[in-house]
């Protein structure tokens, strides 16, 4: 997208508001801004699309930082987050008020962090510097819309045109895109002296990295800007070098005042410095005409001056021709020089034929202004066993340099100049050991040579203490330590971070009883130290650390009785490291859920035969040196009272009834009762005989229970009852009287039943005759003979 400057009616209204003092004016130096505490940039929150924050890492994926700050990458640093649709394609501003006045030169040194992974229109945007002076604005002092890679960045700019003033407002606005157009700030230093050279002379640049190097900054007036990715269009894009290793600029006639700044460099003290490059213009097509323009600028300490220009059709990279870069002094009186390239279109119809490519940057000195300086340090004695972290230094023109020994020890980085020296047993045999620093030749073949200093490291013999390695044990366990002392030590002693008891401290294998606070802290520091022998070397000390694992608890209840048939709600708890739990069973019963704490059990055939079972609860094996635990109970099991009173009976009216009655199980007597008024020749009997009496007769039948006695324990009676029919007796039933019947075949029999209950059947004694109803007490008679 097309980038614009802030209008000038919000920037008015922003000179307003800084006027009335939105935020303190900054007048003590150097102001640094690490954005550990509330910085002194204030967010804008009227006239922009979203807010400046401050964080330890970006919430969105894919641009960054993912975590951590410039300077220890954990800290806090300010940015902008772009997701929500209202900040995209807008601008979002952070302002400082400063009071220069007091200052002779001025500069602003800062980190700075652009990526997005998707880039493209996704890109991460554009970061801009602008500068109000108390009077107006001065748009695009710096900016950088080219940058897209995931690491901070640095960048420094001389504000020395604003030194002496007493209102001077800086102001970044993130130029955003999408939501990956998050930028981030830190480390931000607004000083009075301006510059502090990036490096000394001679430098290099063959834009190896794919982005824009360290410390350079690019911008433009309007297109594209530089580029360090991709390829370019037409003849540019056979130039024989791979895409990510040189700079280019993609003309699309909309370009002008694409600039590539390099950074501030030292010269060593030379008053100048000569730059070469190698550049490619070159294509086939009959326009653009006139070709696009490279020009190169140099600085002179108050203006940027061209220094030539290439505007040529010619084929292949081609060396430049030496400009040379005036020094000048910068802020803390060194000599440096800076420069940059800036390209213009020619103005052809179809200048994006001629996209144009640098390479190949070199910046030197003549002579060797600048010597490379070395130096080891002091020497110094060291204790064996102890490494030395080395004092060296390097100057003058030296980029880097380099540790040797003269014996077999090691260093951490033989590249930095304070790194850590560990003697070998040949050193510490030997006793001592020569170090030397060499630094590396700055100019190759040039008239510099590298710089070389050495230093004795003495080796004196040392006591030694180890602690053992680090163990891990179970709540409640002990721990024997294997301590172990060497070297000038004749005694060591053990203590302890926490509270627990060691058997005997003075022997390197004691042991350890962990108290209940180590316990309960999970772990506990052990530390061997030695005596102080004589010499330069010190007491020994190591130390290890015991972890100690919280056990799992269980336990399964108290023991139970049931009665046979009944289930058991087990009542199993849980704790320490345990997470759960099982129950098994050494029987054939079954739980309801072997998994519960408070599982339901319910004994089998075997259980009851065997009138107990044992039931263990077990929790799982926790992570760490504790392992499961169980815990048993016994539910025993008694059996049943058991009783029958037989199967129902019938009998006739006038008889006993001998009962059949049992019991058995946990029952050991039982006892008769009748529900009807009838009477038992012994209730204790399961055979009593039963005599039913007129209100049992009367009704026909009654009920008769038998209960057994009440057994020790949890298991109850046990009662049943049988039904006992009484059928009334039979009786004889009355004909009537004879009848004499006269010259008649027909009659009318007059028989009745004594009880009213009885029933008959009429038959034919003698003769001839039948009966119409041989039911009936009152049946007619036919077919009688006269």
């Amino acid at each position: 997208m097309k980038k614009t400057n802030k209008t000038t009616a919000i920037f008015s209204a922003l000179a307003l508001m800084f006027a009335l003092g939105a935020n303190a004016q900054i007048t003590s130096y150097p102001h640094v801004t690490d954005c550990e505490t509330t910085p002194d940039w204030v967010n804008i929150t009227t006239g922009d699309n979203g807010d400046w924050s401050l964080a330890t890492s970006t919430p969105s994926s894919g641009t960054g930082p993912q975590s951590g700050d410039h300077s220890s990458g954990s800290g806090y640093f300010m940015y902008t987050e772009t997701t929500p649709a209202s900040t995209q394609n807008g601008q979002i501003w952070l302002n400082a008020l400063y009071d220069m006045s007091s200052l002779s030169t001025a500069s602003i040194d800062f980190w700075y962090y652009m990526y997005s992974s998707m880039a493209g229109a996704y890109g991460p945007g554009k970061l801009q510097l602008d500068v109000h002076d108390g009077t107006s604005w001065t748009m695009d002092v710096w900016n950088d819309a080219i940058t897209n890679t995931a690491a901070w960045q640095n960048a420094n700019i001389d504000l020395s045109a604003y030194a002496g003033l007493p209102s001077v407002t800086l102001s970044w606005t993130n130029y955003t895109e999408a939501w990956q157009s998050d930028i981030s700030l830190d480390d931000i230093v607004v000083d009075g002296a301006s510059g502090g050279c990036v490096a000394t002379l001679p430098q290099t640049e063959i834009f190896s990295g794919g982005a824009l190097p360290s410390g350079w900054s690019s911008s433009y007036t309007s297109g594209d800007g530089w580029r360090f990715t991709g390829t370019p269009g037409y003849e540019a894009a056979s130039n024989g070098r791979t895409a990510g290793t040189y700079a280019w600029i993609d003309f699309s006639g909309t370009d002008a005042g694409v600039i590539l700044q390099s950074p501030e460099w030292c010269t060593g003290g030379a008053a100048t410095a000569d730059l070469t490059f190698s550049f490619f213009s070159y294509h086939s097509q009959a326009n653009p005409v006139p070709d696009n323009i490279l020009y190169v600028e140099v600085y002179d300490g108050a203006s940027w001056i061209i220094a030539g220009s290439i505007q040529q059709n010619v084929s292949g990279w081609q060396t430049s021709s030496t400009y040379t870069l005036p020094g000048y002094q910068d802020g803390l009186g060194q000599t440096a020089i800076k420069f940059r390239f800036r390209g213009e279109s020619g103005g052809g119809s179809q200048d994006f034929y001629n996209d144009i490519l640098i390479d190949d940057i070199d910046v030197d000195v003549a002579g060797c202004a600048n010597p490379p300086t070395a130096s080891a340090g002091l020497n110094v004695s060291t204790c064996e066993g102890s490494t030395i972290k080395l004092k060296g230094a390097r100057g003058g023109s030296a980029n880097s340099s380099t540790w040797t020994s003269s014996g077999t020890g090691v260093f951490n980085d033989i590249t930095i100049v304070g790194p850590t020296y560990t003697p070998s047993a040949g050193d510490i045999t030997a006793g001592s050991v020569t170090l030397t620093i060499t630094t590396d030749d700055p100019d190759g073949a040039g008239p510099c040579t590298a710089a070389t200093d050495d230093m004795i490291l003495t080796i004196d013999p040392a006591a030694t203490a180890n602690a053992g390695l680090n163990v891990t044990i179970c709540a409640g366990s002990t721990i024997k330590l294997k301590g172990a002392r060497g070297g000038s030590a004749t005694s060591s002693n053990w203590t302890t971070a926490g509270t627990g008891t060691f058997d005997d401290i003075t022997i390197v294998a004691a042991t350890y009883t962990p108290s209940a606070a180590d316990i309960s802290a999970g772990s506990v520091v052990l530390t061997i130290t030695t005596d102080d022998p004589v010499g330069v070397c010190t007491a020994a000390t190591d130390d290890m650390t015991l972890t100690i694992d919280p056990a799992a608890t269980v336990t399964a209840g108290v023991d139970a009785t049931i009665c046979e048939g009944s289930t058991h709600t087990l009542s199993g708890v849980l704790g320490g490291a345990a997470s759960s739990i099982a129950w098994t069973t050494d029987g054939d019963g079954s739980f309801n859920n072997a998994t519960l704490p408070l599982a339901i059990y319910t004994p089998g055939s075997s259980d009851i035969s065997d009138g107990s079972v044992i039931l263990t609860i077990t929790s799982d094996d926790p992570a760490g040196s504790c392992g499961a635990v169980s815990d048993p109970m016994t539910l025993t099991i008694n059996d049943a009272a058991t009783v029958s009173a037989g199967v129902n009976a019938t009998i006739c009216e006038g008889s006993t009834h001998t009962l059949s009655g049992s019991f058995g199980g946990g029952a050991s007597s039982i006892g008769w009762m009748t529900f009807g008024n009838g009477t038992f020749d012994n209730t204790a009997l399961p055979a009593a005989t039963y005599t039913p009496g007129a209100a049992d007769i009367s009704t026909g039948w009654v009920y008769l229970g038998i209960t057994t006695d009440d057994p020790p324990g949890p298991c109850g009676s046990a009662s049943n009852s049988m039904l006992l029919t009484i059928d009334p007796a039979i009786t004889m039933s009355d004909a009537g009287a004879d009848q004499n019947l006269c010259n008649i075949t027909t009659a009318t029999l007059a028989g009745n039943s004594v009880s009213g209950l009885e029933t008959g059947v009429w038959s034919v004694v003698s003769g001839t005759a039948s009966a119409t109803s041989v039911n009936s007490p009152t049946s007619g008679v036919t077919g009688l003979t006269i």
